[in-house]
C-alpha cells in the first residue's frame, strides 16, 4: 500500500510503517512508477530542467503551479522535480523532489522540517540517519547561502532527504525553501560520485 508524503502531516495512520522507498508518493509520484501513467513523452521533454550535470546518466523534469505541464495539479507542494534515466523508454522514477517555499523565513521552514523528520522515524523501520548538518551551498562563492539537512538511509532501498535551503539576497532568483526529496539507491550514488 502506498503512503502520502505531505508537507507537515504524513497522512496515514500509526500502524502503518515502511521499508521500501516505493512505499511512499510525493503529490502521487512513487519511486518506480513510470512517468508515461502520468504525461505524455511530449509533456515531459517540454518540462526538461537545463540543468549541467556532468554525468548524463540521469535529467530532471520540472512540475511546479506554473509550469507547462498543465494538466497536473499541484496539493501541498510548490513545485516537484522528478528524475528520469536517460534513454529509458519506460521513464521509471528513481527520485522526487517536493519543494515548499520559505521566502526569507529559515526558522518556519526548520520548525517544519523537523516535523516532519519526527513523523518520518515513527514509518520507516530500519531507517538510520545517515547524515545531518549545515553546509554552504556550492553554487554561493560567497558563503553565504546554507542548506541545513538530514538524510535517511532505509533498511532494504532508498534515502529520504529533509532539507532547508538559506540563498543569500545576492542569489535571487534562487528561493528559500524546504525540501523533502526521495531517492532510490542508484540515483543517490550517480549525484554523490558522478553528478557533479
Amino acid at each position: 500500500m502506498k503512503t502520502l508524503l505531505t508537507f507537515l502531516f504524513l497522512l496515514f495512520s500509526s500502524s502503518l510503517v515502511a521499508e521500501d522507498i516505493s512505499d511512499f508518493q510525493i503529490e502521487g509520484f512513487s519511486i518506480g512508477d513510470s512517468l508515461l501513467d502520468y504525461f505524455s513523452k511530449k509533456e515531459i521533454y517540454s518540462s526538461k530542467e537545463n540543468i549541467s550535470f556532468r554525468s548524463k546518466k540521469f535529467y530532471a523534469i520540472g512540475i511546479c503551479k506554473n509550469c507547462q505541464i498543465d494538466n497536473y495539479s499541484l496539493d501541498v507542494y510548490d513545485a516537484l522535480q522528478i528524475y528520469l534515466k536517460l534513454n529509458d523508454e519506460k521513464y521509471i522514477i528513481h527520485s522526487i523532489v517536493g519543494g515548499i517555499y520559505f521566502d526569507n523565513n529559515i526558522n518556519n521552514c526548520l520548525k517544519q522540517r523537523n516535523l516532519i523528520t519526527d513523523e518520518l522515524k515513527t514509518f520507516f523501520t530500519g531507517a538510520t540517519l545517515d547524515f545531518e548538518g549545515k553546509f554552504d551551498q556550492p553554487e554561493d562563492k560567497s558563503g553565504k547561502s546554507t542548506v541545513h539537512s538530514k538524510r535517511f538511509k532505509l533498511a532494504s532501498n532508498g534515502y529520504v532527504t529533509i532539507a532547508c535551503y538559506d540563498w543569500s539576497k545576492k542569489m535571487q532568483p534562487y528561493r528559500d525553501h524546504l525540501r523533502v526529496q526521495l531517492s532510490s539507491n542508484e540515483i543517490f550514488n550517480w549525484v554523490m560520485n558522478e553528478a557533479y
